[in-house]
């Protein structure tokens, strides 16, 4: 009876602008979500070209692209390798950076025992294969 009484009218009747409002409020929200997406979309190209101009810095810099292989696996490929493919490998862990065996690291033993094993330094490790490389290359022209 109380629907006939025009209770349930009223209701109907409020439920409208409830639903305007709802309505009103979710452009909005989804006005606001296509900004956030933009935003995002932008920082993550401007970090994407910060990351590449720090990378291309470091190869014009210590003479070596690094490349991240996996979580804790780095590339180090020199820019005056004689061959495709020459590179080191390097693993961080709780001891710290570790060299891993590679075909190249071989070719380069000599540096390896003296400068890993002796002192223990892999910026004396990459700065002498940096050397011997140019070296080589040097005596080709």
């Amino acid at each position: 009876k109380t629907v006939q009484d025009g209770e349930g009218a009223a209701s109907s009747s409020s439920a409208g602008p409830l639903s305007a409002d709802v309505a009103t409020e979710l452009a909005g929200l989804k006005v606001e979500c296509q900004k956030l997406a933009k935003k995002n979309q932008r920082l993550v190209e401007v970090y994407g070209k910060t990351v590449q101009d720090y990378r291309d810095a470091l190869y014009q810099l210590i003479g070596y692209r690094i490349d991240q292989q996996g979580g804790n696996k780095y590339r180090l490929e020199s820019m005056y390798a004689e061959r495709e493919g020459d590179y080191l490998l390097f693993q961080h862990d709780d001891e710290g950076m570790q060299v891993l065996e590679t075909p190249f690291l071989r070719t380069v033993q000599d540096h390896a025992a003296m400068y890993l094993e002796k002192f223990h330094s892999i910026p004396a490790l990459l700065a002498s294969v940096t050397m011997d490389l140019v070296a080589k290359q040097t005596m080709m022209m």
